[in-house]
C-alpha cells in the first residue's frame, strides 16, 4: 500500500455495527419540508434508481447545499444500503478539488442521507445536449473538463475505481469548474468484500470497458481510463463513439490530430495497451491542447477502427492498431527546491526560467487544473469583512502585542525564500520569491483544553460534535482541537491576542530554512515522523494523537505537527495558483474558500509536503481541520 492510501475497511467495519435502517418516509419530499429538523427542502435537483437529490437550505449553517436521500423502497435491500454507505464514506475521504465535497451524514425518518456541495452549473450531459453551443466553445475550455476529471481520477485511483464515469456524473459550479460525483458503485482497491451482487448490470454500458461488461467486480483503474476515452471523444465531437465512428479530427475540423491517438489508446480493447494511468492520460490531453490544431498526426492511427463490443452498439476505438508509440511522459526529476535565505540579490536565474515556462504552459492550455472549490451562498456583509481580513499578514496590527503566556511560541526568521514547488501540483506554482519580517507561530497545534478556555470565556463557539471530533471525546484534552471552521480558528487566535498565519508564513515556518520536502527533511512520511494515514487513519489509531507526539518530525525551530495530525487553517483566500500572490509574506485577500496546510491524520504522505495546498469553505469544520496561531511580535 502506498503512503497516500486510506484504509476504508476500518471505517466501513465500524459503520456496519453503528448504522441501521429504521422505517422509511413515504413519498417524495415537498418544498418546505424539513430533513432531520435542519435542512429545508427547496426543490428536487435530480433522481436516480437509488436516491433523490434535493436542493436544501441548511438552517444551522445558513447555506444552500445538495442533499441526497436514499429511496425508501430500498431500505430493506442490504446491498443497496451498503452501497449507499460506501459512497458516503469513500467520498468524504477523497479530498480533491475536482471530487465533489460531502459534508453531513444522517438519517431522516429511517432513510440515510448526506449533504454535499451544491453545483449550480448543471452536468456535462446538460452542456453537451446543445451540440452547436457546446462545439462553439473554445477547445481549451472543453478539454479543461476532461483534464480536471482525469486529475481527480489520478488521485482517486489510489483508493478506488469509480466504474461509472459519464457526463451525468460530472457536475459544474457557477464558474465552470467540474467535479466528479456518484461513487455509488465504486470499488475499493483494498477491500475484498464485494457489493456487486448485481453491480455487473449497473453503470452505463456506453462508457464501460469490454472487461467491465463481462465482470464489473474484477476491473481495475484501466476500466476508468477506457471511460475517459469515451468521455474525451464525446467532449470533442458532442456525440458518443459507436461502431464505424470516424476519428474525432475527421468529425470536427481543426481538432489536434494527436487527440485521435489519445482516444485510440484509451479505447483499446486490451487494458494493458491503454494509458498507464489516469495521470498519463491527463498529461497526454494537456500535450494535445498545447500543440493546438494540426492537419496530421505524428502517430500512425491509420489502422485504427471502431468496433462494437456489446449492446447497445458500444465501440472501442483503436481495435486493430499496432502498439501505439506514445509513452507516458517521464517523471519530473526530484531535485532540491530553492533554499530559504536572507535577501541578497535576485534568485537563481534557472529557477526563474522554469517558473516562467511552467506558467506559460498553463496559460497555453487555457488555465487547466483550476483548483478553486466553490460553495454557493448569498453575498453578505461577512464576505466583505472576511475579504478585508484576508489582507492581514506579517507585521499586521492584529499581532502587534504579545499574546498571553499560556501559549508556547517558536520564532521564525525573516528574510527571502522561494515559495512553491516546480515538481508538485500545479496549484503550487509558479515558484516565487517572498520576503517578510520575522514572526512567531505556536509550537503546537491548539489543543482541546486551550480552545475550551475561549469557549468558557464566551468568546468562541464549540466545535462540531460528530464522529471523529475531539471536543466531546474523553481523554483528548491534549489532542489538537478539530472540527473547527476557518471562522472559529480566526476568532480563537484573535482572542489569544494573535492571528492566523498567512500562507507564506506557514510555509516558511514549516520549511524552517531548509529546502526539503517535509519539515524534518526528505525522508518519506511515516508514522515515526507524523500522524498520518499509514496502516490506517491516524497511524492505525483512527484519530488524532496528542500534540507533539511525533517530535522526530519537528521543524528545526521545534514546531510540532506541521505535517500531519490536523491540517491547519491559514488566513488566505484560495486561488488556484500563485499568480499575483503577495511577495511580502502577507495573506492574499478575497472571498470564498480558505486555505489549509500541512495534511492530517486521514491524509497520505503527499498532502504532508511543505508546499501542498488545499482549500474548502470557511464555514466547514471537519475532523481533519485545526488551528495554529501566529504573532508578529519580535
Amino acid at each position: 500500500m502506498s503512503d497516500d492510501k486510506y484504509s476504508l475497511d476500518r471505517d466501513l467495519g465500524a459503520a456496519e455495527t453503528s448504522w441501521t435502517a429504521p422505517s422509511a418516509p413515504e413519498g417524495p419530499l415537498d418544498p418546505g419540508s424539513l430533513v432531520a429538523g435542519r435542512f429545508r427542502v427547496d426543490g428536487v435537483l435530480g433522481a436516480g434508481g437509488m436516491a433523490v437529490v434535493y436542493r436544501v437550505r441548511d438552517r444551522l449553517a445558513d447555506e444552500d447545499v445538495a442533499l441526497k436521500l436514499m429511496r425508501s423502497e430500498l431500505r430493506q435491500d442490504s446491498v443497496a444500503v451498503d452501497r449507499f454507505k460506501r459512497e458516503v464514506l469513500l467520498t468524504r475521504r477523497l479530498r480533491h478539488p475536482h471530487v465533489i465535497d460531502v459534508y453531513e451524514i444522517g438519517e431522516h425518518a429511517g432513510s440515510f442521507f448526506f449533504t454535499m456541495a451544491l453545483m449550480n452549473g448543471g452536468s456535462l450531459r446538460d452542456a453537451i445536449r446543445n451540440r452547436d453551443k457546446w462545439l462553439g466553445r473554445p477547445l481549451a475550455d472543453r478539454l479543461t473538463t476532461v483534464v480536471q476529471i482525469a486529475d481527480a481520477l489520478a488521485y482517486a485511483h489510489a483508493f478506488t475505481v469509480h466504474r461509472d464515469i459519464k457526463p451525468e456524473n460530472i457536475l459544474f459550479d457557477d464558474k465552470g469548474r467540474a467535479s466528479l460525483a456518484d461513487f455509488g458503485i465504486a470499488k475499493d482497491v483494498d477491500a475484498d468484500l464485494s457489493l456487486t451482487g448485481s453491480v455487473d448490470n449497473l453503470g452505463t454500458a456506453y462508457y464501460q470497458a469490454p472487461e467491465q461488461l463481462r465482470s464489473a467486480a474484477t476491473v481495475d483503474a484501466k476500466a476508468d481510463i477506457y471511460s475517459l476515452g469515451v468521455l474525451l471523444y464525446e467532449v470533442m465531437v458532442a456525440e458518443r463513439p459507436v461502431a464505424g465512428s470516424a476519428r474525432p479530427s475527421d468529425v470536427v475540423k481543426g481538432l489536434p490530430a494527436y487527440l485521435d491517438e489519445v482516444v485510440a489508446r484509451a479505447l483499446d480493447r486490451d487494458p494493458k495497451r491503454r494509458w498507464d494511468s489516469a495521470g498519463a492520460f491527463r498529461d497526454a490531453v494537456i500535450k494535445a491542447g498545447a500543440e493546438g490544431p494540426a492537419t496530421s498526426s505524428p502517430y500512425d492511427v491509420s489502422g485504427s477502427g471502431l468496433h462494437a463490443v456489446g449492446p447497445p452498439d458500444i465501440a472501442a476505438f483503436g481495435s486493430s492498431s499496432p502498439t501505439l508509440p506514445v509513452t507516458t511522459p517521464p517523471p519530473q526529476p526530484v531535485t532540491a527546491r530553492p533554499t530559504f535565505k536572507k535577501r541578497s540579490g535576485r534568485p537563481d536565474g534557472s529557477k526563474k526560467v522554469w517558473a516562467v515556462v511552467g506558467a506559460a504552459v498553463l496559460l497555453l492550455v487555457g488555465g487547466w487544473f483550476t483548483r478553486e472549490r466553490w460553495f454557493p451562498r448569498p453575498a453578505s456583509s461577512s464576505d466583505a469583512s472576511e475579504s478585508a481580513a484576508a489582507a492581514v499578514g506579517a507585521g499586521s496590527a492584529s499581532g502587534s502585542k504579545a499574546p498571553p503566556g499560556t501559549l508556547n511560541w517558536v520564532a521564525v526568521s525573516g528574510g527571502q525564500f522561494e515559495m512553491g514547488s516546480l515538481y508538485g501540483e500545479p496549484t503550487e506554482r509558479p515558484v516565487h520569491s517572498v520576503t517578510g519580517p520575522a514572526f512567531h507561530v505556536t509550537q503546537a497545534e491548539i489543543t482541546v483544553a486551550e480552545y475550551r478556555r475561549c469557549v468558557e470565556g464566551g468568546e468562541c463557539t464549540a466545535p462540531r460534535k460528530t464522529h471523529g471530533c475531539n471536543w466531546t471525546e474523553a481523554g483528548r484534552a491534549g489532542h489538537p482541537v478539530n472540527c473547527v471552521s476557518w471562522r472559529q480558528a480566526r476568532k480563537f487566535c484573535r482572542w489569544a491576542g494573535a492571528r492566523l498565519p498567512s500562507e507564506a508564513e506557514w510555509e516558511s515556518a514549516a520549511r524552517g530554512g531548509s529546502d526539503a520536502r517535509y519539515p524534518w527533511g526528505n525522508d518519506r512520511a511515516t508514522c515515526d515522523l507524523a500522524v498520518l494515514a499509514e496502516g490506517g487513519s491516524g497511524c492505525a489509531q483512527g484519530s488524532t494523537w496528542a500534540t507533539c507526539s511525533k517530535r522526530a518530525g519537528n521543524t528545526r525551530a521545534g514546531a510540532c505537527d506541521m505535517a500531519g495530525n490536523v491540517s491547519e487553517w491559514v488566513e488566505d483566500a484560495w486561488k488556484p495558483s500563485y499568480d499575483g500572490a503577495p511577495g511580502d509574506g502577507s495573506a492574499r485577500a478575497g472571498s470564498g474558500d480558505r486555505i489549509f496546510r500541512g495534511g492530517s491524520w486521514s491524509d497520505g504522505g503527499s498532502k504532508l509536503r511543505t508546499t501542498s495546498r488545499q482549500a474548502t469553505h470557511p464555514g466547514y469544520g471537519g475532523p481533519d481541520l485545526g488551528i495554529r496561531c501566529a504573532w508578529s511580535g519580535g
